[in-house]
């Protein structure tokens, strides 16, 4: 059966992972062309294709957890590009069902942050929403996995660090996300590197005023001293 049109899209009976592979690799270059309707109509067929797989992987436990991290990772393309599709207006709300999607993956697996990343910080700056007890829990892992990176295959990179720091900040652990910062810019950020983590911010303390100024002052503080900071 072929759908999407001029997509040129095949589902097949029986998938293999690297349909899969080719299928997201043509979804990130139209997300990657601004295509985003295009795109996440690819991003669909990779779900439907590593849904499939799953309900085949039997009772192997290895191939079961490969293919979820992989389902997980599809769930946070697709929500990136629903983040990047500004002309939709509701864009941001499926962004973040999307992410809401891999982070239930992610919260097994336990193989990436990325999903809980996104929804912790779209929680607050889009939906204004204060941290609740599941989501502290999640803030938690994300944190005790960049540590983990920055010590080791993450060392240095400079958003490794910076995303560190800003969940530091959102823990209210001020002075580690000093500390995190220091190593941060370290690693030479490049000025409009630095410039979107402060975009970052700013959303942070517009979403945070509203049920934690304590909060939304400290995240003010430290645009300050990151401006002190910037590269010219």
């Amino acid at each position: 059966m072929t759908m999407g049109g001029s997509l040129g899209i095949h589902t097949m009976s029986s998938v293999i992972p690297d349909d899969v592979k080719k299928t997201k690799q043509r979804a990130t270059v139209f997300r990657n062309l601004k295509k985003y309707a295009d795109a996440i109509k690819l991003f669909d067929v990779a779900i439907e294709q590593l849904e499939e797989l799953l309900a085949t992987a039997g009772s192997d436990p290895i191939k079961t957890r490969e293919i979820q991290a992989e389902l997980s990772d599809t769930y946070g393309m697709k929500g990136g590009t629903y983040r990047r599709w500004t002309d939709l207006h509701n864009n941001l709300d499926l962004a973040l069902e999307q992410y809401r999607k891999g982070l239930d993956i992610e919260r097994l697996t336990k193989q990436s942050t990325y999903n809980a990343s996104n929804v912790i910080t779209l929680s607050i700056t889009h939906e204004r929403k204060p941290l609740d007890g599941n989501t502290l829990q999640d803030l938690d892992t994300v944190i005790k996995r960049l540590e983990e990176e920055t010590r080791g295959p993450r060392a240095d990179e400079f958003w490794a660090w910076a995303d560190l720091a800003q969940f530091q900040l959102l823990r209210k652990n001020p002075e580690q996300a000093s500390d995190s910062y220091h190593e941060a810019l370290q690693r030479g950020p490049k000025a409009d590197e630095l410039k979107r983590h402060i975009d970052v911010l700013r959303d942070l303390v517009d979403g945070t005023r509203s049920f934690d100024k304590e909060l939304s002052d400290h995240v003010a503080a430290k645009i300050t001293e990151l401006l002190r900071a910037q590269p010219r």
